[in-house]
């Protein structure tokens, strides 16, 4: 492929449980889940991607990456000086019809009978409809920074359907049940149940993908049955799980 043209992209399939270490780019990454669920981990926090989104990483930022089911994406790569035109640090997003045919169209760049003159017009193109979709994040949740703080987090992650009070997570973490409930206040901008809940969302719309029942998610997020954590989850997302997985382009 030419080193001339400003942008690149690659068809990838990941096997189920794949891992990538941590990593950087030199570029900006942009990725389209196809098929499957991948989710991306920064200093910063947890992007959950399923399919029909993407998640658009800048250019340095050191990320893992895990797939819990067999993956089929397409990875972009945008050079630092035209990625400065999308309004965006870390995002992911819903896609439009036209965003995937568009990357869709740059794997096909790597064709040796593909005539590329039109690739500086189909990356305008990219960053047009990128500004119009990119926003903040609904499947993303901050880890915090605080050593206490993390602590906690962790604990949390590592059973999400464990109903821990803020004072056994102090305890755990070493510090007054005041200071951690501050700490996820001005880390996280969310009080810890508030917390909890919104990471309980992202581990269900991971399940969710996967093919897990509502019910069955429900129970192994600690809750008793499916109604109490739908109406959890409506809460957080503003519509029921079956309305939210509903909602993912195909």
């Amino acid at each position: 492929m030419s080193e001339q043209l400003p942008l690149r992209g690659e068809y990838v399939i990941h096997e189920r449980g794949a891992r990538m270490a941590r990593h950087h780019h030199p570029t900006v990454q942009l990725t389209l889940v196809i098929k499957g669920t991948l989710s991306v981990q920064t200093e910063e926090g947890l992007w959950l991607v399923p399919p029909g989104r993407a998640v658009w990483i800048t250019c340095g930022l050191p990320h893992s990456i895990y797939y819990s089911e067999s993956s089929e994406i397409i990875n972009c790569f945008i050079p630092a000086e035209h990625a400065e035109r999308v309004e965006a640090q870390c995002r992911t997003f819903t896609t439009t019809p036209l965003l995937k045919a568009l990357l869709a169209e740059v794997v096909n760049f790597s064709r040796p009978e593909r005539n590329n003159g039109d690739a500086r017009m189909i990356l305008s193109l990219i960053i047009h409809q990128l500004n119009l979709v990119i926003k903040r994040l609904d499947l993303f949740i901050s880890y915090g920074h605080d050593r206490r703080l993390r602590m906690a987090v962790d604990l949390t992650r590592q059973s999400p359907g464990q109903n821990y009070s803020l004072k056994q997570l102090a305890d755990r973490a070493g510090c007054s049940e005041r200071t951690l409930s501050r700490l996820f206040i001005r880390e996280t901008g969310m009080n810890y149940l508030n917390w909890r809940n919104r990471y309980r969302v992202i581990c269900a719309v991971e399940r969710l993908s996967r093919g897990f029942s509502v019910t069955q998610v429900a129970l192994d997020l600690g809750y008793q049955g499916g109604n109490n954590f739908s109406t959890m989850f409506s809460r957080v997302m503003g519509m029921s799980p079956r309305q939210y997985m509903a909602s993912i382009p195909s």
